[in-house]
């Protein structure tokens, strides 16, 4: 039967693609239901925001497994980094108010001393520690402080446990980097749980109260928080993991479940609400409806229904260029005070955050230009990234209201004004273990965006495996056939890997692929 219901959302999936129905957003809601197939994803929620109001939400799957709850986009779950994006508009608040300055070393406002080991002569300023240029770094301590339901460990404590030497949490190895504060990119959670500790201590309130009077309230956000009981049970989705050995997740199992046995099954196993000490980095929770209002606020300059949070310059400074890009790892195309830019296929930035945990994967981001942002929030901790290329893409498609004459011309990729073609890939294989599927996976979105296993194709009767698809005109194609990861993709007779398939769409076209042999067929 599973098999029979994957082969429907398959076939669903394909006729969908090819649906002449104009400005629909069928062809994301197919694709969604067919990654929560393929990837094992419990519940997401999705949220698509177009010139200050919400264009279009949907839950999917479900917030609760057993229990048949299903996933809303008002499901509150673990947000992840997203929580930095808030952090960093707290401290932005307090640098608008004259109460700090974030270019002065942070050890002007403590009460205690915080020195890199190996450059104790170098300042730590708060805008290196907002753009993980201070050579901070997540220490072997810091998974192991997470905890279920309410954290134990008092900021204070752990701030001065991790940064002074002696301390409970001191490490001069693993909590510092090895390049001097302000020469280089070390992305930092525990920096974050710094800058939370400094909001403390100038307010005169807990960093949760400082959020909830400056950032929740005025923005309407009442069921967000970084405190798990303040969020209304009811609302609050579970989050999983699925056969997954993260240590960390065997931290955060809920009390009767067998680890070591649902590690090694194909079924989904609850985690707890959890938190840390490090929570204004990864810990708030909310649904995808509440941050959209906080999202709106991000792309109008501060601003949402009447409520100025922060000033549009202390927004451009989240949101703009801070880092030398030769610093940058490649998943970013830059990196400001606190957030920072994707680059989507039509080579335009989305800025913003994405987020990882523990039963949890997140993202938020939007573009200025074409004012529009997305976010999607996932009961489990999957990859996701996929999804921004499809959100910002069918999202355009479907509600942009500019003249393509008015905007950067990358974004007629999108258009759906542009002629369409139909492409058949048909794969003959010269042998195929008994229970393989075959995949295809590219740089396009309808191919999986080289994320995962990519879309799975069809059997035919004659013992090829086919899928058609219909790209715009002049769209460049690159992708491989595996049998569902690198280490089964297709190779040449002598072993060897081929370059990638590759092909510009100019008409419609039925491309015959000749698989000669596997790679993990030849290594054994």
């Amino acid at each position: 039967m599973k098999t029979l219901a994957w082969l429907l959302i398959i076939l669903n999936y394909v006729t969908i693609l090819h649906s002449q129905e104009p400005k629909s957003m069928k062809l994301l809601d197919e694709y969604i239901t067919l990654k929560m197939e393929r990837d094992q994803v419990p519940g997401l929620s999705v949220c698509l925001v177009k010139d200050g109001r919400i264009a279009w939400s949907k839950g999917y799957g479900w917030a609760n497994t057993e229990k048949r709850i299903p996933m809303t986009v008002g499901s509150v779950l673990g947000a992840a980094s997203i929580s930095k994006l808030l952090t960093a508009t707290a401290i932005m608040q307090l640098h608008e108010n004259n109460l700090i300055d974030i270019y002065n070393p942070i050890n002007k406002y403590l009460p205690f001393k915080i020195q890199h080991p190996d450059f104790t002569t170098y300042d730590i300023t708060i805008a290196q520690i907002l753009n993980h240029t201070a050579s901070i770094s997540n220490g072997p301590s810091l998974w192991r402080t997470y905890t279920c339901l309410e954290n134990k460990i008092n900021l204070e404590e752990w701030t001065k446990g991790y940064f002074i030497p002696g301390g409970k949490y001191y490490n001069s190895d693993g909590n510092f980097g090895k390049f001097k504060p302000g020469n280089g990119f070390q992305y930092s959670n525990a920096g974050y749980g710094l800058l939370s500790y400094l909001v403390e201590l100038i307010s005169g309130k807990s960093f949760n109260e400082y959020c909830r009077q400056n950032i929740f309230d005025p923005l309407g956000m009442a069921n967000t928080s970084f405190i798990i009981s303040d969020i209304d049970k009811s609302d609050l989705a579970t989050m999983y993991s699925y056969g997954y050995g993260w240590d960390l997740e065997k931290d955060l199992i809920q009390k009767n479940i067998d680890y070591e046995k649902v590690i090694q099954s194909d079924y989904f196993f609850p985690l707890c609400q959890y938190t840390s000490p490090t929570f204004a980095a990864g810990g708030l929770y909310t649904s995808a409806e509440q941050l959209s209002k906080f999202l709106i606020s991000l792309m109008n300059g501060g601003v949402y229904n009447g409520h100025r949070i922060l000033s549009q310059e202390s927004m451009q400074r989240i949101f703009s260029q801070s880092v030398d890009p030769s610093f940058l790892p490649g998943q970013f195309a830059a990196f400001g005070l606190g957030g920072y830019a994707m680059k989507l296929s039509n080579d335009e930035l989305v800025w913003g955050h994405t987020g990882a945990g523990p039963g949890t994967s997140t993202y938020m981001l939007f573009n200025p230009e074409i004012n529009m942002g997305a976010i999607v929030l996932a009961n489990r901790f999957v990859d996701i990234r996929d999804m921004i290329e499809w959100l910002f893409a069918e999202g355009f498609s479907e509600f942009n209201d500019k003249p393509l004459e008015n905007i950067n011309k990358n974004w007629e990729k999108y258009s759906n004004k542009k002629t369409k073609r139909k492409i058949d890939v048909v794969v003959e294989s010269n042998y195929l273990p008994g229970g393989s599927q075959l995949y295809i996976i590219g740089n396009h979105r309808f191919l999986g965006q080289w994320i995962r296993t990519g879309i799975p194709l069809l059997p035919q009767k004659d013992g090829n495996w086919s899928r058609s698809f219909t790209f715009p005109d002049s769209t460049k194609l690159e992708f491989k056939i595996t049998r569902g990861s690198w280490e089964t993709e297709a190779v040449n007779a002598d072993g060897t890997i081929p370059p990638n398939f590759s092909f510009i769409v100019e008409k419609d076209t039925i491309l015959n692929i000749r698989i000669d042999d596997w790679k993990d067929l030849l290594k054994n």
